[in-house]
């Protein structure tokens, strides 16, 4: 299948798109009233914490990209999440099911696999080890539940394809897989961001549009690859949390958290995807990120 080339690449600009909030406004959720107040990065306001199951809390942090040592940005956040945890189960006795994941197939990975000598493998195992220290140093309680991206990858591609049946992704002939923006008119809801023409990029000749983005990487020498419908690949990044996500707390998660660089577009991408596989408007009740919330 081809499609024109579109001469405009993906950049992104803060802008409010306040239509959009308005559009798709925040859903007060059914469920346990905690008496809680908790600040939704979704609606940039307070609002009151309701689990979708009595006594349980569904919370999941996206993990790191482990290509290199943990450094500061992930000490600040993991630790402000603890504390969020802890005062969730130790004052208000609520037994929080905490998720996070480890990106251990990444572009990065590999290029610093290859540079250093060392297989994808031996390299995410080395700095999954690391965090997991440094977090123990932090006296971090460690996840309820860990998932890996390369220990997944039937789930992810399992979800890709809802996504390509439905119509939110296309496949194209090269063997790549994206997602469709203009499929899901939300898409910008969470991240009120922006997109502009910029640079050209590799991937041009095979997008619809410049926003859309890769759910499937088709296979290049020297990196891993699974066998999938569409070919030999591997996951891109923004699909594997969604799918390790919806694998373990299936169509509803109460807290999604994470970095604050990862509002757009990891976060927009994210919801964008989930939306559209579990055929939802409100994937995350509440979206806590660590750092600036504007």
């Amino acid at each position: 299948m081809a499609f024109q080339r579109s001469a405009q690449t993906l950049v992104t600009k803060k802008k409010c798109i306040p239509e959009l909030a308005r559009k798709y406004p925040w859903t007060r959720p059914q469920g346990d009233e905690t008496g809680i107040s908790i600040y939704n990065f979704y609606t940039r306001s307070k609002l009151p914490l309701i689990l979708s199951t009595e006594g349980n809390l569904k919370w999941y942090v996206c993990g790191p990209t482990v290509y290199a040592e943990p450094h500061v940005g992930h000490a600040c956040s993991f630790v402000r999440f603890d504390v969020i945890r802890r005062i969730l189960m130790n004052v208000f006795d609520i037994n929080v099911v905490f998720m996070m994941n480890f990106t251990n197939v990444d572009d990065k990975i590999i290029d610093k696999a290859k540079k250093v000598g060392q297989t994808t493998e031996q390299l995410s195992s080395h700095y999954e080890s690391r965090f997991l220290q440094n977090m123990q140093q932090l006296n971090v309680l460690r996840p309820t539940i860990v998932h890996r991206v390369s220990d997944n990858v039937q789930n992810v591609i399992e979800f890709i394809e809802r996504l390509v049946e439905s119509g939110h992704a296309y496949v194209t002939g090269q063997g790549s897989v994206f997602f469709h923006c203009d499929s899901y008119e939300g898409y910008g809801s969470l991240s009120r961001m922006k997109v502009l023409p910029s640079e050209k990029t590799m991937f041009d000749d095979q997008k619809m549009k410049p926003q859309d983005f890769l759910l499937w990487k088709p296979h290049k020498v020297g990196e891993p690859f699974w066998d999938s419908p569409w070919g030999q690949g591997r996951p891109g990044w923004h699909i594997g949390c969604s799918a390790l996500a919806s694998k373990v707390f299936g169509e509803k998660i109460d807290i999604h958290s994470g970095g604050g660089d990862l509002k757009f577009p990891h976060h927009e991408n994210e919801l964008a995807q989930s939306n559209c596989y579990h055929h939802t408007n409100q994937w995350v009740n509440y979206w806590i990120n660590s750092g600036a919330c504007t």
